[in-house]
Formats: C-alpha cells, structure tokens, sequence
C-alpha cells in the first residue's frame, strides 16, 4: 500500500500540491492505521509481552524466503518503530485508541473542511439539540399540567358527587323549603324536644313574725340635712367676697441669643515665609 501511494505521488505530484492537506492528511492517516495494525498484531494471544523488533523482523523474513505471505506481519519495520513507543507510554489499548485519533485527523486534514467549518458545525448542531430538548421539554410540561387539571377535575366531579348525595340524604321542609338535619327534625319535633325547663322555687322567708320596728333604719331627713351642711360649707368658702388681685405688668424678654465671636480664642498668625521660599525655588525649576 506504501509503494502504491508513492507511486500515486509521483504520477500526481503537481496535482497533489494544489490540493491544501491532501498530502499532509494522507500521511497522518497512514501513520494511524500503522499504529492500529501493529497494535493488533500484538493484541494476538502467541504474539502477546513479545519483543516487537525481533517478532515482526522474524515475520518479515519468513515471507521473504518464502516469497510468499504467510502470516500478518502488521504495519511492518515502519509500523513496529512507531507502535514500540506508544505502547510503552500507553499499552495496547492506547495504542488503539492513539492510533483512531490520528486516522481521524488525517481524514479532516484531506477534507475540503476548515477548522471554522468544524466549529460551525458543531455550534448548529448544539443549537438543534437545545431546541429539540426544549420541544421536549415543553410537550412534557403540557402532559404535566394535563394530567393535573385531569385530576383535578376528577377530584371536584367526586366532591360534587359526595354534596350531591349528601343532599339527596337530607329531609326539606314542604312548606317552607327549610333543610331538617334529620328526620326528626320538624316542628312537632321542634316542640317536643324541647328541654324541660326547672320548676321555679319562691325564695324562704324567715322569720314572719319578727317585728319591723326592731330593725336599726337610719332616718333619711338626718343625711339629707348632712350633705346640706356640707355643700353649704363649700360655697361660702368660695363666696368669701375678697377681690381678685391680677398683675398686668410687661414681662422680661428671655428670647435666647447667640454668643458673639469673642467666645473663642483669638487665631495665631501664621508663618509663612517658607511657602515664599518654596515658590521661589519652584519658579527657578
């Protein structure tokens, strides 16, 4: 396959060069898929913790003095230089995984795409999901609230059914359209039963033949000629015909007034002969 591309490069050499990363991405992918052969090479039970010059140099020359293939020699000489060290730093596994990043970036690098494109790309993509996992997103909230108001419409027709049952349970007065609580509940009823209400009991009196005139009452004419005395006394001693002495003379001003400038201490002087000289110094500059 090597050969073959080299002889594709030497017939096409201008054409290959007006092609931006043809060559470039060619060879990147090659190296990839060196990397995958060989890496499955060793991935094979009786190849496996050998040393990888010595096996693919063996495989190698038995094809050759056979003239003929035999066996899978990998990505040859070429493949085993560049599997041995990536194994050592990855294992088989990474090698694997080494090897699709390079066919991968190969095939951008041979792809008429840029960079840009790529991030494009990926941008638009983003944009379609985050408006499909919106739709979603909206249809899942529009079931919620359906099955919701569902609920709730079946809880309100089973409250409805209960009222109405309820209701139907009830006894209505003809006459007035009054609802009875019971059966029982009517006028006759009302009326019988109604408490029966305790029989009044007129209060004892004691002692019928005690006489009246025993009883200490004091007179009404004494404390009405009481309180006479005292109201009497009050005003006379309001009404004691003394003149009402009033003193219409002007008052003081006691209008409160500010303290004059005199109340601080009188200001320094300040010396300033040394800004005069730093002036002057600043003036020569």
């Amino acid at each position: 396959m090597l050969m073959f591309a080299v002889l594709i490069y030497f017939i096409g050499f201008k054409w290959l060069h007006k092609q931006t990363g043809l060559i470039g991405g060619f060879v990147v992918t090659m190296i990839g898929l060196l990397l995958e052969w060989h890496a499955y090479l060793f991935s094979l039970a009786k190849f496996r913790d050998k040393e990888i010059f010595s096996t693919t140099a063996g495989l190698i020359y038995n094809d050759l003095i056979r003239f003929k293939v035999t066996t899978f020699a990998g990505g040859g000489m070429l493949g085993a230089l560049l599997y041995k060290p990536v194994a050592f730093l990855f294992s088989n596994i990474g090698t694997f995984l080494i090897g699709g990043l390079f066919i991968v970036l190969g095939l951008f690098l041979m792809s008429p795409w840029e960079v840009y494109d790529l991030v494009d790309f990926f941008k638009e993509k983003s944009q379609e999901w985050a408006a499909k996992n919106e739709i979603r997103k909206q249809k899942r909230f529009v079931k919620r609230e359906e099955k919701r108001a569902l609920a709730e419409q079946k809880r309100q027709e089973q409250a409805q059914k209960e009222e109405e049952e309820r209701l139907a349970q009830l006894t209505v007065d003809e006459e007035t359209g009054e609802i009875l609580d019971g059966p029982d509940d009517n006028e006759a009823s009302l009326f019988e039963n109604l408490p029966a209400e305790p029989e009044a009991s007129e209060p004892e009196i004691l002692a019928y033949n005690q006489s009246l005139d025993d009883l200490d009452v004091p007179a009404l004419d004494d404390e009405k000629s009481e309180i006479t005395t005292a109201e009497q006394a009050m005003l006379d001693e309001e009404d004691d015909n003394e003149p009402l002495d009033v003193d219409f003379s002007a008052k003081a001003n006691l209008l409160y007034k500010l303290p004059t400038i005199d109340l601080f201490a009188p200001d320094k002087p300040k010396n300033q002969s040394k800004e005069k000289i730093w002036f002057v110094r600043i003036s020569r500059f």
